[in-house]
């Protein structure tokens, strides 16, 4: 998984930017076909704001942003609220699938 971080109007330390791509490889353990990561850190009116963008091939893209006092709060908030995306989508995708059709046995009706 490619993973793009940038920073606009504001610079991290490196010990955040590895946080950063560990907690994006993390992700992989929810949607296993993850193409890519694109994370940016950037102050927003005074307060740290984190977005991701994840690239998943023939599914739409999944956004997220959020703030916090400091980019390491933002970046847990993002994570949270990614993560929340992609399991919804995936139990989404599996409900929709069809239910085995229900035998008749006798005058009830039994399911296999």
């Amino acid at each position: 998984m490619q993973i793009k971080l940038t920073t606009r109007h504001c610079t991290i330390p490196e010990r955040l930017r590895e946080r950063a791509r560990d907690r994006m490889m993390r992700l992989k353990r929810y949607e296993p076909e993850l193409l890519t990561a694109d994370v940016v850190f950037e102050f927003e009116d005074g307060a740290p704001r984190v977005d991701v963008l994840l690239t998943v091939p023939r599914k739409p893209t999944i956004y997220a942003h959020a703030t916090g006092n400091d980019f390491n709060t933002a970046l847990d908030r993002v994570l949270d609220r990614v993560r929340r995306q992609i399991r919804r989508r995936r139990t989404r995708s599996r409900d929709h699938r069809a239910a085995p059709p229900l035998e008749v046995s006798g005058e009830r009706l039994v399911a296999p």
